[in-house]
């Protein structure tokens, strides 16, 4: 999993590795006109929320000394060459991987993988105050891969507060194309959510303002493969991520939104026991939240429905070697077997 995050969190940055072929100072496709006609008011005059479609390779460049404040992480120093104005808050420099950054984008990237000697707690105050004073966590680098993506990458408890701060101080509207931005791999930012988190309230936040209806049919969103968020998180155990996607459904959209199937014709169901040899007991509390809610007909029907292989959850759990289940688990594999075993077998 480590290795996975790590991956996403690359995308930031991976995108800048090869040279753009296009001039700096195109808008990326994937950057609409909507980003440029909606700008920078923000909704509290008191704060400076920034929300633009600036790209990195357009900012001013930073100062030598805000480059060594930077280096040594020496955030009051920083703080004080942007509020004397010898720096622009959303100055660029070359990252330790040589490629262009922001102030901000390295705050949140370091608060993503602390280093052992670092203060997260005083690294979360000082990008909630960067935020506060304009620094823009809409930037896009070459590719229009935002700043705004590797938020969602913090394990900080802090990172829903400093998602509530950007989302509840800019409009509906822009509130509806930062949701539905998308990454290098087509991962909005609830994907990325499903994919890496595991604060429930980062979904809350997220979804702000929406009512019922529009919160599910942007859940019910898919990737390329077919994938909703549900399947997602199902796929990578996010246990209270789960629960928070299925809160608050009533039955039929649950209903729906646990019966959708990827591009395999896989359901909730399979994801659920997805890797189940390797984490058993999440498998095994994955299939319990499931099924919660559901009547024994509905239990039945997607325990029932098969892939495009013809394969019930229950045929690709079978078919899985108990051996190599370490013997805490195997107690939970057997339980999650007995669960989506159709009663006809």
């Amino acid at each position: 999993m480590y290795n996975l995050i790590f991956f996403i969190l690359l995308s930031c940055v991976k995108s800048d590795s090869k040279e753009s072929k296009s001039n700096v100072n195109e808008i990326p496709s994937n950057i609409t006109k909507n980003d440029e006609d909606i700008a920078t008011n923000p909704v509290n005059n008191s704060l400076k929320i920034a929300f633009s479609k600036r790209i990195i390779s357009e900012l001013p460049e930073a100062s030598s000394e805000m480059k060594a404040a930077l280096q040594s992480n020496n955030y009051d120093k920083i703080l004080e060459l942007v509020e004397n104005k010898n720096d622009d808050i959303n100055c660029r420099f070359n990252n330790s991987f040589g490629k262009p950054s922001t102030i901000l984008f390295k705050a949140i990237r370091d608060l993503s993988r602390p280093e052992k000697n670092m203060n997260e707690d005083q690294l979360a105050d000082f990008v909630e105050n960067l935020i506060k004073k304009g620094a823009d966590l809409t930037i896009a680098n070459s590719k229009g891969n935002r700043i705004f993506f590797s938020l969602f990458l913090v394990k900080h408890p802090r990172a829903s507060k400093i998602l509530n701060l950007f989302m509840s101080n800019i409009t509906d509207e822009q509130r509806e194309i930062a949701r539905n931005w998308k990454n290098l791999w087509g991962d909005n930012a609830l994907f990325l959510i499903a994919k890496t988190s595991n604060n429930p309230q980062m979904v809350k936040e997220l979804l702000m303002g929406m009512d019922e209806q529009a919160s599910f049919n942007y859940k019910m969103k898919t990737l390329e493969n077919g994938r909703n968020s549900l399947h997602i998180a199902l796929q990578n155990k996010k246990i209270s991520i789960v629960k928070e996607l299925l809160k608050g459904l009533d039955s039929d959209k649950a209903l729906k939104y646990k019966f959708e199937t990827d591009s395999k014709g896989l359901t909730s169901l399979h994801m659920a026991i997805d890797f189940i040899e390797l984490k058993p007991k999440l498998g095994l509390e994955s299939i319990k939240i499931l099924f919660e809610g559901m009547t024994e007909e509905d239990k039945e029907k997607l325990k029932l429905t098969k892939d495009s292989y013809g394969h019930t959850a229950y045929d690709i759990l079978d078919k899985k070697d108990r051996s190599i289940i370490p013997s805490e688990g195997r107690n939970a594999f057997d339980e999650a077997q007995s669960l989506v075993r159709p009663k006809n077998l």
